[in-house]
């Protein structure tokens, strides 16, 4: 059997094993918040569901392999995926400097940018920064440092709410408790799928720019066999399905 990393193997051994090792000892470990839907989540039953959970599955497969999903946190993950508890990182990630400084990024899977969401009755009202910051508008937002900092610059005039809960967000808005949540755009639409006729995305158009990907340790064999399965799913639109396929 050949061994990926035969120094030090009691300590730091890759769970991920060459094409020749037996099917039942290789894992790809797959790390996500498990809090991000549409790509993964926990539902009401606590199976992890989700696009890219989907997607992981069918790449671990194709590798002959078993897919093993790790949670971690926001604040923990790039510490987590340094200590090698996972492989991969999915689950909506963002690509940053700082998380490629330590992996290598997949091919792009989307580009996406901040929107905001209302009550469909309301989607006319919230469609730019300057329709929303107003007095008086409730702004919502979730965790994350990057756009509580948005926030604070775009809508100075506005209230603004963090919640570190996305089901909290959208019951704010279904009882009128708040008027805007922005979010990711994938987001957004994916809440608007689950509450048709009463969330809307207000606009098409992204406050900013942002694109998704995948965290892979810097294997090379690793890097381009996930590389290749995504590249598949993306071409022939089993990724962007699995997707819309989350309730």
């Amino acid at each position: 059997m050949k061994i990926c990393f035969p120094v030090i193997l009691a300590a730091i051994c890759c769970s991920w094993l060459p094409s020749d090792a037996p099917a039942q000892d290789k894992v790809i470990r797959f790390g996500s918040t498990e809090d991000y839907p549409p790509f993964a989540q926990r539902a009401a039953d606590g199976t992890l569901i989700g696009g890219d959970v989907t997607i992981a599955r069918r790449i671990a497969k194709s590798m002959k392999a078993r897919a093993e999903f790790v949670k971690t946190s926001w604040a923990s993950l790039l510490d987590d995926f340094a200590a090698r508890k996972f492989d991969v990182v999915i689950g909506g990630l963002t690509v940053l400097p700082e998380r490629a400084a330590v992996g290598t990024f997949s091919v792009p899977l989307m580009d996406d940018g901040k929107r905001p969401l209302a009550l469909c009755e309301n989607r006319a009202r919230y469609t730019s920064i300057a329709a929303i910051n107003r007095p008086g508008v409730r702004v919502e937002i979730s965790r994350g440092p990057a756009i509580i900092e948005l926030a604070k610059i775009w809508f100075p005039q506005a209230s603004i709410s963090v919640h570190p809960e996305d089901a909290t967000l959208t019951t704010r808005l279904l009882e009128k408790e708040s008027d805007v949540w922005v979010a990711d755009g994938v987001v957004a639409d994916h809440m608007a799928r689950r509450y048709p006729g009463k969330l809307c995305a207000t606009t098409a158009q992204p406050f900013t720019h942002l694109t998704k990907a995948w965290l892979i340790r810097n294997d090379p064999a690793l890097i381009a066999a996930v590389n290749n399965g995504l590249t598949k799913a993306l071409r022939n639109g089993s990724w962007i399905a699995a997707l819309h396929a989350v309730p």
